[in-house]
């Protein structure tokens, strides 16, 4: 997760797994010129709330390994294949522009319309929720229990507040999915819950229970939905609660 407009002065940020500082800083300094995604989102207008791509809709693969970007940034980092999304776009100036993407190898399949979809559902979710705590909750317990990211994963991406662990609990302690959506008034998918389905944000969750009142809180410009789950990156330094990247998504899924 990042923002492509602001860099770190301008309270920007960027979260990321498996990916290598070094490399992250080299593309911060680059990518509004010279990334070949970020090109094609922004001239052709693409820059919009809840919009989603994968990165052959954007830019065709072999037009991007022709690219002297791929080869100086994406091939270091064995970064081949993307999944994108915006969670902020540029209307709203308390929000900063912000994009999730997960990220895949080149020996692996490209991103296909199922996994466009699930990081559609699963950041929007986040936007239509954002300010609720019982809502937000179970936009994250469907994308660890339901199987859309792994559970490790949101364990590194989500500092929960102690109310919001609490809550999550009590959604995972029983009952369909369908059944805590019918009682939380929103719709997903899925089978029956409990503990065993989804152990490392089990664990997570009774760990934050514990947390005192305020902790995962963050300065201001983070507002509401994912966004507010994301500190600013300072100089030199990477934020630990960080983002899928190839090695961290299961074939077929998204990791958010």
């Amino acid at each position: 997760m990042f923002t492509p407009l602001h860099g770190p002065e301008q309270g920007g940020f960027a979260l990321a797994y498996n990916l290598p500082p070094i490399l992250l800083e080299r593309w911060a300094n680059k990518s509004r010129q010279d990334d070949p995604y970020a090109h094609a989102i922004f001239t052709r207008g693409l820059f919009l709330d809840g919009a989603t791509w994968s990165g052959e809709e954007l830019v065709p693969h072999a037009d991007l390994v022709r690219t002297a970007f791929y080869r100086d940034m994406f091939e270091p980092m064995d970064v081949a294949r993307i999944c994108a999304g915006v969670v902020f776009d540029a209307v709203d100036a308390h929000k900063v522009p912000t994009v999730i993407s997960v990220y895949r190898h080149e020996r692996e399949a490209p991103f296909g319309a199922a996994q466009v979809e699930v990081l559609r559902w699963s950041h929007t979710s986040a936007l239509a929720v954002g300010g609720s705590v019982p809502k937000a909750s179970v936009f994250i317990y469907d994308l660890a229990v339901v199987g859309k990211v792994p559970p490790t994963l949101l364990c590194k991406l989500f500092v929960l507040t102690a109310t919001e662990a609490r809550a999550a609990l009590q959604m995972l302690q029983g009952g369909t999915t369908e059944e805590i959506a019918l009682r939380l008034g929103i719709s997903v998918c899925g089978g029956p819950t409990g503990p065993s389905e989804g152990t490392g944000l089990w664990q997570l969750l009774c760990d934050q229970c514990r947390q005192p009142a305020g902790h995962g809180d963050f300065p201001r410009g983070c507002q509401g939905g994912l966004c507010r789950r994301c500190g600013p990156v300072r100089s030199r330094q990477l934020c630990p609660h960080t983002v899928g990247s190839p090695r961290s998504v299961p074939d077929g899924g998204c990791g958010g």
